[in-house]
């Protein structure tokens, strides 16, 4: 392994040292103690949840210890840590936390106003960024809803504010879409999210016009506990100059106020300036087909030219050029026969057309005849053997 790669391998480790992790789902807790990542803006709000029994409020990289600002039901209030070292302080004004004691890497307090006492701790994240989703109707179609859809039909609607590590605003808008993805993370505790943004947006903060785009992933990581192997295998692929490689951020998630835990924010794989630039065959096929009903294909099961299963949509005329591009996904074979259009190659893996989705039989046979040339080429030592 080159120099280069390990100092990759370091570099992202050592970013993800600093990040909070909550593998563990927590539940939103009345505890009547709340803040807001920017108080100018209520979308950015952050309520004290439970994890394990005990109350927390996580905080983003964006609140300094030096200026927290608490919200509770009383003008005044006295903070304590554990230690015993006792401070006063004003609801919705800041005060500086670094007199009090840490422990276990947060601040265990209690809080008393009136005849209330709240025992809570704050975490405080470093130099992360932060996504605070906020749902249109939180009650109807807020976070749950969402989740409780088995095949992510569930699409709901909201804000995203995000904010670098130092608090800047590099999004604050309109959601048009909020819902699941993902397939074996999708069926954990800590879940995915697709979000579309209402207005193309740089969420990376790169500077770069061919970043904009309104489809962004929050990938869980949930069954990596070191949340490194995707980060990784997207430096590599980088480092290569892979076409396409696929540039990120992780972040503090929060939706509707509740800390999710740190995600990976991603740009999807998808046929579309920036992304995967290549032609695009769907706009072709449905050009060379105006009155196809793409909503509702008719899918025909057949045998490839090399003699494996595969499944084509009917009906459909071949646009003029079917050269490509092509945008395929390895899928498991368990979960194939949900897809429109797929084949199986001689070597047993099964490959979708994410684009075009609804691919012609002449479309399917030439994607798959290459693919095939190209697998025969790995089990040959490199040299494809026709």
């Amino acid at each position: 392994m080159s120099k280069r790669y390990i100092k990759l391998l370091i570099t992202a480790a050592l970013t993800a040292a600093v990040f909070i992790s909550l593998a563990i789902i927590s539940l939103a807790a009345e505890s009547g103690v709340y803040t807001y990542a920017d108080p100018g803006n209520e979308n950015t709000i952050i309520r004290t949840q439970q994890v394990d029994g005990k109350n927390y409020l996580f905080l983003p990289s964006s609140i300094s210890q030096e200026s927290i600002t608490l919200y509770f039901d009383g003008e005044t209030g006295i903070i304590e840590d554990i230690f015993g070292h006792k401070m006063e302080i004003t609801s919705s004004e800041s005060f500086n936390a670094s007199f009090l004691r840490k422990s276990s890497g947060g601040w265990d307090l209690k809080l008393t106003y009136g005849d209330t006492t709240t025992e809570f701790t704050i975490m405080l994240s470093a130099n992360i960024n932060s996504a605070f989703i906020t749902s249109d109707d939180p009650v109807n179609q807020g976070r749950q809803w969402v989740e409780a859809s088995p095949d992510k039909s569930n699409k709901a609607k909201g804000t995203l504010v995000y904010l670098a590590p130092d608090g800047t605003a590099v999004y604050d808008g309109a959601l048009t879409q909020i819902k699941g993805r993902g397939n074996s993370t999708w069926a954990q505790e800590k879940k995915p999210y697709q979000i579309k943004l209402k207005k193309s947006a740089d969420l990376l903060g790169t500077g770069l016009v061919e970043n904009e785009n309104k489809t962004w992933l929050l990938i869980a990581n949930y069954l990596d506990a070191s949340m490194l192997r995707n980060a990784v295998t997207f430096n590599f692929a980088s480092a290569l100059g892979l076409d396409g490689s696929i540039e990120y951020q992780f972040t503090d998630l929060y939706y509707d106020g509740e800390y999710r835990g740190t995600y990976l924010l991603t740009e999807k794989v998808e046929v579309n300036s920036g992304r995967v630039d290549i032609n695009d065959l769907d706009d072709a096929n449905e050009n060379a087909n105006p009155d196809y009903d793409f909503d509702s294909p008719e899918t025909v099961r057949g045998t490839t030219s090399f003699g494996t299963d595969c499944q084509y949509v009917s009906g459909l005329t071949s646009p003029e050029d079917i050269s490509g591009g092509y945008l395929l996904e390895m899928e498991m074979e368990n979960r194939i026969y949900e897809e429109v259009s797929w084949f199986k190659t001689k070597g047993g893996d099964y490959l979708l057309t994410k684009s075009p989705e609804c691919a012609c039989q002449a479309e399917l046979e030439y994607v798959s005849t290459l693919y095939q040339q190209f697998e025969d080429a790995v089990y040959n030592g490199g040299v494809n053997p026709d």
